[in-house]
């Protein structure tokens, strides 16, 4: 999904991500959901671009606000999903994304919120999982599930 950050603004974007238990062992595809671009279309990648044409002091402004909220729909009376803290694990290899991603749990673990920034020119290529907690509610037992790795991207274009 391409996201366009206007130059010298913030974007803000409202996604939803529905987790789903592993089955006879093997992991489920999680849908990640973008309504407001293109209703019920699951995002298998993010590709973030700010304005190359931005001087320094407007990139100081721009920034891409991602507020990911997990489906209420997969909140049971059996067990509920929740973040787990900081909400996605970046692949071990790549570069600093830390330069461009501030995360933050919000509303008990409900909501994820995802700052990104891109001060410089040079482009970063990632890799991630959502990281969500499954609290079986009658023993307590939690457990934490991963996502399958979706691709990003954070760039300058004109």
């Amino acid at each position: 999904m391409l996201i366009e950050v206007p130059r010298a603004q913030s974007r803000i974007l409202n996604l939803k991500l529905t987790p789903e238990l592993p089955v006879d062992g093997v992991s489920q595809d999680w849908k990640f959901t973008c309504d407001s671009i293109v209703k019920d279309a699951h995002i298998t990648g993010l590709d973030i671009v700010f304005s190359s044409a931005s001087t320094r002091s407007e990139r100081l402004s721009e920034s891409l606000v991602l507020r990911i909220s997990i489906d209420r729909s997969v909140q049971t009376s059996v067990s509920i999903w929740r973040f787990a803290p900081q909400g996605l694990y970046f692949a071990s290899n790549e570069r600093d994304y830390k330069r461009c991603f501030d995360l933050v749990t919000t509303d008990g673990g409900n909501q994820l919120i995802a700052t990104v920034t891109c001060l410089d020119n040079e482009g970063e290529d990632f890799k991630f999982s959502f990281l969500a907690m499954n609290t079986d509610l009658k023993s307590g037992e939690c457990r934490i599930y991963s996502s399958a790795d979706p691709e990003g991207s954070v760039r300058r274009r004109s």
